[in-house]
């Protein structure tokens, strides 16, 4: 059983070998560092050779927004921690859109209640209890604002306009009762003066 694993295992590290030197290319400083780290595997007389020890995760960290970096603070073969901040990019032209967006907004929440408003008013009601006594628009007719809709007389509270001779005022006192009669019919109205 022990010669079959070493056999799978040679044969595992052989073909690891086979491929590492498939398409290799000259040393840059990235793989000048991977041969430094050739290791040699020795096991008695059953499995020897050797390979390339190399990390098992390899991340490269790329810029997700664009702008001018500001500071980078690692330096090539420096060590580094989860966390650490790598570089920092210029961030006025990004708070400088978000200002724009926060004005966008104000003004679209203006407008957003304006219209809301504006839909409250498109249903005209009567500001007092009366009679209408003159329509100016029809139904299908285009307004404008301000335009009016119509006259409507509160009748309920009646003011009676009198001219009359100097001499009479001497008579007539504020809040004294007063009876009117309609010309033509037989009512009579009551109220004070």
């Amino acid at each position: 059983m022990k010669k079959r694993i070493a056999f799978i295992l040679l044969l595992s590290m052989f073909t690891l070998l086979m491929l590492s030197g498939c398409g290799k290319s000259k040393p840059t400083a990235s793989n000048k560092a991977d041969a430094t780290n050739n290791v040699a595997v020795s096991d008695g007389n059953v499995i020897s050779g050797t390979g390339v020890l190399q990390p098992v995760d390899t991340y490269t960290i790329s810029a997700s927004v664009m702008g001018d970096v500001l500071s980078a603070n690692f330096e090539e073969g420096q060590i580094v921690k989860q966390g650490d901040v790598l570089y920092s990019i210029d961030q006025s032209d990004l708070k400088a859109n978000i200002d724009k967006a926060s004005i966008a907004i104000e003004r679209s929440e203006l407008a957003v209640k304006q219209t809301s408003d504006n839909i409250a008013k498109q249903t005209v009601k009567a500001k007092t209890s009366g009679t209408v006594t003159k329509m100016y628009v029809s139904k299908g007719a285009t307004i404008a604002i301000g335009t009016p809709v119509c006259d409507i007389v509160n009748d309920e509270q009646m003011i009676l306009r009198v001219p009359f001779l100097v001499e009479n005022a001497q008579n007539i006192f504020v809040g004294e009762p007063a009876t009117v009669p309609l010309v033509g019919t037989y009512y009579t109205l009551n109220g004070s003066v």
